[in-house]
């Protein structure tokens, strides 16, 4: 079986961290035979020694913009340099903070560490707060003082002053694709804004049809919004018990949640142990 993670809220709790028994259960799969993928909003500077310590087989970043698997880039994908350009005169007219998702790393906007001071913290649950420290902590790869004009960015995520900063940068730029995201409770903190044409679900096809493999032998798992294209398209979808009853409502198997085992109870249920 070929297996895709999202990364937030399913292999990693809201605080970064990878829960023991995931890294057993991926490391018991890919034993028995199974691939291990993980799907994400993240880029791939904002992947972590962690993560690939877990010795996944590669990764689809960016929401579905870039494809790698066995180390072999297969697919990527990125905002025009001009289409950079303007995204980041139109933020800074609204006073919106933001950083370019690059596979080199996270390059935040001035005055970003203050901006998205409430939002990072909002991110995170109500018990773990007592542990924040710094915006900057959060965002693994994050660099700060080279905000320009890049050819390299896969896409931008920035911070909602309020809902209708979505709203407008979706209605002013109607050739992109847009979402939001927040952590824990599904909550709307951040918009991104990426090339048109690029999913989780889209980007799974191109790695499986470069695998040689079917779609009948897939499962997903995760726990938000962005994740309900890889249910769609998986034979089967797992979600976190920290999912969103929309998410929810869309999985074929829920189980526990990130915190409490959840992704090794899922590889328990599809007999990748």
């Amino acid at each position: 079986m070929i297996v895709f993670l999202d990364i937030d809220g399913t292999l990693v709790d809201y605080t970064n961290h990878i829960p023991d028994s995931a890294g057993h259960a991926i490391a018991a799969a890919r034993k028995n035979g199974h691939r291990v993928y993980v799907n994400t909003g993240r880029s791939r500077a904002e992947i972590s020694a962690a993560i690939w310590n877990l010795d996944i087989d590669g990764m689809i970043g960016a929401n579905g913009g870039y494809v790698e698997s066995d180390g072999e880039v297969i697919f990527h994908n990125k905002l025009p340099l001009n289409s950079v350009s303007a995204f980041r005169s139109w933020f800074k007219q609204r006073n919106i903070v933001y950083y370019l998702e690059a596979n080199s790393g996270l390059y935040a906007s001035d005055g970003f560490e203050e901006g998205a001071r409430d939002a990072v913290y909002a991110y995170t649950k109500p018990e773990d707060r007592a542990n924040f420290t710094s915006v900057l902590d959060a965002f693994h790869g994050i660099i700060v003082g080279q905000d320009k004009d890049r050819d390299d960015v896969n896409k931008i995520s920035y911070v909602l002053n309020t809902l209708e900063d979505f709203e407008a940068t979706r209605d002013t730029f109607p050739g992109f694709e847009h979402g939001t995201w927040g952590g824990h409770e599904g909550k709307k903190l951040f918009g991104d804004v990426r090339p048109a044409g690029i999913s989780k679900d889209i980007a799974i096809h191109k790695l499986l049809d470069h695998l040689g493999e079917s779609i009948e032998h897939t499962a997903a798992f995760g726990d938000a919004i962005p994740d309900i294209p890889m249910f769609q398209v998986c034979a089967t979808g797992v979600a976190m018990g920290n999912a969103t009853e929309e998410v929810k409502a869309e999985a074929d198997i829920v189980v526990a949640d990130v915190t409490e085992d959840g992704l090794a109870e899922g590889f328990d249920r599809l007999g990748l142990l």
